[in-house]
């Protein structure tokens, strides 16, 4: 029984050798996040953890140790990391055009504006295309707020919803943010 124990815990065999590591020590790294960056920032685990590089769905410390990634990222998809066809679609796109405001006509903007119109309900098919969930989430508060005239919102304890002001005070980091009084 231990043995299938032991063996249900084991991660598949992945072939990947990260880089070695020469960035700061945990105590610099430490040092820099209490100095630059605000508290509301914080570990979920025992001890600190310098993650160093990503591979698929796998992330790798600066000692080498490889960690299934559970939580993908704050502001972000989860879409892996590295993977092939995803960075050669980015680096393929960067050589092109980074960013173009949505004053301009550009073909990625609008033929990937059509594919996520065709996923929705029938008429629905416009989309307001934005660069965060925090952007994304502010948007929907405004046109709850205009086009109900409710000014509450529910949402789920605990669950981040983003970082611009008003969806901080809905979210799990409002501890130094004083919370909306219609919120």
């Amino acid at each position: 029984l231990r043995n299938t124990i032991q063996a249900a815990r084991a991660m598949p065999e992945f072939v990947h050798a990260p880089a070695p590591y020469s960035g700061p020590n945990v105590d610099r790294l430490v040092q820099l996040r209490q100095k630059h960056l605000f508290q509301c920032y914080f570990e979920y685990y025992k001890g600190h953890l310098i993650i160093s590089e990503g591979k698929m769905q796998y992330l790798f410390d600066h000692q080498g140790r490889r960690f299934l990634d559970l939580i993908g990222g704050v502001s972000s998809i989860a879409a892996g990391h590295c993977h092939p066809r995803i960075t050669k679609a980015i680096a393929d796109q960067a050589c092109k055009l980074v960013h173009s405001s949505p004053a301009y006509l550009n073909e990625p903007q609008a033929l990937y504006a059509e594919a996520l119109a065709s996923k929705a309900p029938r008429g629905l098919d416009r989309v307001f295309l934005l660069s965060s969930g925090s952007e994304a989430n502010n948007t929907v508060l405004n046109l709850m707020r205009l086009f109900t005239k409710n000014k509450k919102a529910y949402t789920l304890r605990g669950s981040y919803h983003g970082n611009l002001v008003p969806i901080t005070n809905i979210g799990v980091w409002n501890s130094a943010v004083e919370k909306g009084r219609d919120i």
